[in-house]
Parts: structure tokens; sequence; C-alpha cells
């Protein structure tokens, strides 16, 4: 996968954290991430946004910044035991706060796809 590295001029994170409920979990990571890997047109609205950071629901949107984000590192993009060890977690009961954030967007005159695995 490409990446628009020139893209954002903010410094890619190193570290994440993974939050989980009883029902769903969720990946944290900045906006200007989504937009350095050219993803921010490609998340659905299962995930959602807090100011300028965006919460990546598990089974699809969390997966395809993973993958893009081991391949812009030098990673193979399947190599999930290396991003477990940049991750932390964390627990938020039956019901975490996350869910009362606002539902991403797709910016205006983009459009995204789910591809069939």
């Amino acid at each position: 996968m490409k990446t628009n590295k020139q893209n954002a001029g903010a410094q890619m994170p190193t570290r994440f954290t993974y939050y989980a409920d009883a029902g769903h979990a969720w990946l944290e990571v900045p906006y200007s991430a989504l937009l350095t890997l050219n993803l921010h047109h490609q998340i659905t609205g299962f995930s959602y946004r807090q100011n300028d950071m965006v919460y990546l629901e598990e089974d699809y949107d969390a997966v395809l910044f993973v993958k893009a984000y081991l391949s812009y590192i030098g990673k193979k993009e399947n190599d999930y035991e290396a991003f477990r060890a940049i991750c932390s977690q964390i627990h938020d009961g039956n019901y975490s706060q996350i869910r009362n954030y606002r539902h991403y967007h797709t910016p205006a005159g983009a459009s995204h796809k789910i591809e069939s695995t």
C-alpha cells in the first residue's frame, strides 16, 4: 500500500491504546495518522471521533489501520505481534465512554468501500 508521507506534516505515533468494553473494542489513533496513511476516507461510521482522536472499531477499521501502519514502518502488514508490542490495553468495564463520542464521518467528497476478505 502506498502512503502519502508528505500529508499532514505530523509525526506518526509509535505507541497506541486499545480500548475494550464488554461488547466491543477500539484502537485510538490521531486523525493525522489517518491522513498520513491516506485512510481518512476509508474509515466507516462504526468508528468514533473525539477532537483530534479517532477510535477505530476493531472488526474492519482497526485492521485496515494496523496493516497500513505496519507497512509504513517497514514491517509485514500481517505482523500483528509487532503491533501488539506497541499497544497498551484498557478495559472499560461493561460500557466504554467511547460509545458516547460522535460517529466518524467520511470527509465530504470521499467514499469508502469495504472489501470482502
